[in-house]
């Protein structure tokens, strides 16, 4: 009896929460709209800046208290901070994150995103940076031309994920002529895909590597033999049994147990794969595995090395299963090769460093982008941890650093 009332009830606490949040927004802007003896500037930086707050507050939350935060409630504050200041990128900027989460809250709500939110998210972003080209305002993630690949990408994977091809090329499409998906982006991820075997497996790691590699498959077809899973989002709840049920890749759990895959407690152990033997440490706080590098786990021990396992460039630390040793660091990516027997190629090097430094390359940067220019700074400064490490005689070492010395100076 009293298990069937705890979704009345659970439902009773969001609505509650809702409108406690609705009330408090509320008030904020009564309380600005009758106050005397501040200026429009005054209010209009207290609108900004209560949006904010409220917006960051749900950082704070838990996952479950999650569920019932209502990123709508931003809005009114957002929009009468507009109305005393239709110039402000940065109340622009916010808008479109908080259009953003209300269409998904994290990449949980992935497989349900609208269309419609997106795009008013979209044109919140577009106002942004026609008001502020090169946006100097605060950042929650990403600048707003990175946002706009993060947007449309997610809204495309949605739709290829609930198996509608065509409305998702149509939004990877949509979203290029919106500002993402620029061809700095994809020139470099397509060297990512070129990088790997016949049929490899990718793991890539965070939108601005995942949703231009997905674009480069489905609407340029290129390197479509190759299986992209992206590392985030095997913390999920829905990712894992999706890639186990349509065959995309398998894992050694039992596939009607994978949505049930928590974090556990952990301390460094061995891990076997055939005759391969490697430690896992960890992955938050040195004491828990979490439940995507579990499912990341149990892929890679699936695959047993029947097909290569690349990892996109820049993976992060904490997600490597301490298998970073066992890589072979190319430029774009990292191949999984325990036995060593096959040596990084110079000349695929030199190609891959003749690339990055060309005129033609750096001159599809989006320099009024804070992440492509740093982006283009870590594809950098591999080239000089790729001479490091695999190059110990000064004449292979000199050829490449030749290479870049001779580059025009960017």
């Amino acid at each position: 009896m009293v298990q069937n009332l705890l979704p009345f009830f659970n439902e009773i606490l969001k609505t509650l929460f809702i409108n406690q949040m609705k009330i408090i927004c509320l008030l904020l802007i009564l309380a600005l709209n009758c106050s005397f003896g501040y200026s429009q500037t005054d209010n209009f930086q207290t609108y900004l800046d209560s949006a904010k707050n409220l917006f960051k507050s749900a950082a704070n939350l838990s996952s479950e208290e999650l569920q019932y935060f209502d990123y709508q409630a931003i809005l009114p504050l957002l929009n009468e901070a507009i109305a005393l200041n239709d110039q402000s990128a940065e109340a622009y900027y916010y808008l479109g994150y908080t259009y953003s989460r209300m269409n998904s809250m994290d990449a949980n709500g992935l497989l349900g995103m609208n269309e419609e939110w997106v795009q008013k998210a979209s044109d919140a972003l577009h106002q942004c940076i026609a008001i502020a080209p090169f946006y100097s305002g605060e950042i929650i993630a990403l600048d707003p031309y990175s946002k706009l690949t993060s947007e449309w990408g997610a809204l495309a994977t949605s739709y290829l994920y609930n198996y509608n091809q065509q409305a998702a090329r149509a939004a990877f499409i949509e979203g290029k002529k919106q500002g993402g998906f620029s061809e700095y982006l994809l020139a470099i991820h397509r060297k990512t895909l070129a990088a790997c075997a016949p049929n490899a497996i990718l793991i890539s790691s965070g939108d601005i590597q995942f949703f231009p590699l997905l674009y480069l498959q489905e609407v340029e077809a290129y390197r479509t033999d190759v299986t992209i899973i992206d590392a985030g989002l095997l913390h999920t709840d829905w990712y894992a049994s999706f890639l186990s049920d349509n065959n995309v890749v398998q894992f050694d759990i039992p596939s009607d147990s994978l949505k049930g895959i928590s974090y556990i407690e952990w301390e460094a152990q061995n891990q076997n794969i055939g005759k391969f033997t490697w430690k896992v440490p960890p992955s938050l706080y040195d004491q828990y595995l979490l439940r995507g590098d579990r499912l990341l786990l149990s892929l890679i021990k699936k695959n047993n090395f029947e097909r290569e396992v690349c990892f996109g460039a820049f993976f992060p630390n904490a997600s490597w299963l301490g298998l970073e040793s066992f890589c072979d660091q190319h430029l774009f990516i990292n191949v999984l090769n325990p036995s060593k027997k096959v040596k990084l190629n110079l000349n695929t090097c030199k190609e891959d460093f003749i690339f990055l430094l060309s005129t033609p390359t750096w001159n599809t940067i989006n320099l009024n982008s804070a992440n492509e220019p740093q982006l283009y700074d870590m594809y950098y400064r591999g080239m000089y941890e790729i001479i490091n490490k695999n190059y110990f005689k000064p004449k292979k070492a000199g050829e490449l650093l030749e290479i870049i010395e001779a580059a025009p100076i960017h």
